[in-house]
């Protein structure tokens, strides 16, 4: 018997690897997207990564797509978020 889930899918974090094999149609970054938005998942991408991975818009049509769909949120990565405090014990991270 499947579990219920009660509370939304996480959200994954993209690095610049994955929107460059989206760039350039890969077929396995695709299928793990697809599986993922079947999941119910959203997609967080740091600012930064979208500077490294961006050369022109006009060409990569995919990837302008992708990160205006409602799916994707592109947010700022300060130094808090990138290095969050350890989970105590017992917490879930």
């Amino acid at each position: 018997m499947g579990r219920t889930r009660t509370r939304p899918a996480a959200g994954l974090v993209l690095d610049a690897g994955a929107l460059i094999a989206l760039d350039r149609g890969d077929k396995r970054m695709i299928a793990l997207l697809q599986r993922a938005l079947g999941q119910g998942r959203v997609f967080r991408v740091p600012a930064g990564v979208v500077g490294q991975a961006w050369r022109d818009g006009r060409v990569q049509v995919t990837v302008a797509r992708f990160l205006r769909s409602d799916e994707v949120e592109i947010f700022s990565l300060d130094e808090q978020l990138a290095r969050p405090e350890p989970a105590q014990p017992g917490e879930i991270a």
